[in-house]
């Protein structure tokens, strides 16, 4: 669950930073899935979550490193669920939305309503949410390679 991104417009964004949100957003999921895949693999069982953003997902003004770093996350999830699938392992991309968290509080208001606006719901979700899919993927052997939209029906 590491991230970094830093909110500015491609022509603003350098090498460097870029370099940064994609090393530690993307690059570390993947050392940390090829580790834990070794055990799994020993055991012949287990499940990979990735937690990723709607909003990086379907990407917006300021946060090309972030969309990117996200998108490559799930195409890591994809990619796993295929090749891991033979040792039952699976994997997937949960795609959460705006949630109370200590990152959020940090946005100011204006910007929150916003956000939350372009959500069906209208409101920030709970952990809970995210609790009962993490329970769901590790239950259902079947579910592999996709992604679970917990975001409020963000738009």
């Amino acid at each position: 669950m590491s991230n970094y991104t830093k909110d500015n417009l491609i022509h603003n964004k350098s090498k460097s930073e870029i370099t940064k949100e994609i090393n530690l957003s993307v690059i570390d999921c993947f050392e940390n899935a090829k580790n834990i895949s070794k055990i799994m693999i020993k055991e012949n069982f287990g499940t990979i979550i990735f937690f990723g953003s709607s909003r990086g997902l379907k990407s917006d003004v300021g946060i090309s490193g972030y969309s990117i770093s996200k998108n490559a996350i799930n195409g890591l999830s994809k990619s796993i669920s295929r090749e891991m699938a033979r040792f039952n392992i699976t994997s997937n991309y949960l795609s959460l939305g705006f949630f109370e968290s200590p990152l959020f509080n940090k946005i100011d208001t204006k910007t929150k309503i916003k956000l939350i606006d372009k959500t069906d719901k209208k409101n920030p979700g709970d952990i809970n949410s995210v609790i009962n899919s993490i329970y769901f993927l590790y239950k259902s052997r079947y579910v592999t390679g996709s992604i679970i939209k917990i975001d409020g029906g963000y738009a």
